[in-house]
């Protein structure tokens, strides 16, 4: 929403006084942050427009222009690689991510499988139960609760 939306909206939605006092506080805010920059700006300019016939003058403005573009540079450079290790954070952190995700996967993968083993265990068990006992079917039995029980702690 850009902010001629934001004061349509702040001006439509709240009540009239209240916009009014949210209007009249931005507006403030924002000239006592221009503030500093308005001062600067009209110096700058009285300065100017004296310079086109000192020399002196002149040559103390051309300083200030290439100090504050050398400045400007500077904050350039360090935005610049600021940038750059906060992209190279990004990049190591999604990797991590995506590691997690598949330890996560492989997890619920072997959860699912470890469930599956015990409810064929228990179904089987409580089938045994209902059936008559004999000898190979009780040896069978055996066998198949050994090898779920291996599987699930595995």
């Amino acid at each position: 929403m850009n902010q001629n939306s934001c004061l349509s909206v702040a001006c439509t939605d709240a009540h009239p006084t209240e916009a009014h006092e949210w209007l009249r506080q931005s507006l403030t805010s924002v000239a006592h942050f221009l503030s500093p920059f308005l001062v600067l700006y009209d110096k700058k300019l009285q300065q100017m427009e004296g310079s086109l016939e000192d020399p002196e003058t002149l040559r103390r403005l051309l300083n200030d222009k290439q100090n504050d573009l050398e400045l400007a540079a500077q904050i350039g450079k360090s935005l610049l690689d600021r940038n750059r290790e906060l992209d190279r954070q990004l990049r190591d952190s999604e990797q991590q991510m995506a590691a997690a995700m598949e330890t996560i996967n492989q997890l619920e993968h072997s959860l699912g499988m470890k469930e599956e083993l015990l409810q064929m265990w228990n179904e089987h068990s409580a089938n045994e139960e209902d059936m008559p006992s004999d000898d190979t079917s009780h040896g069978d039995f055996e066998v198949s609760r050994l090898h779920c029980r291996s599987e699930i702690s595995g």
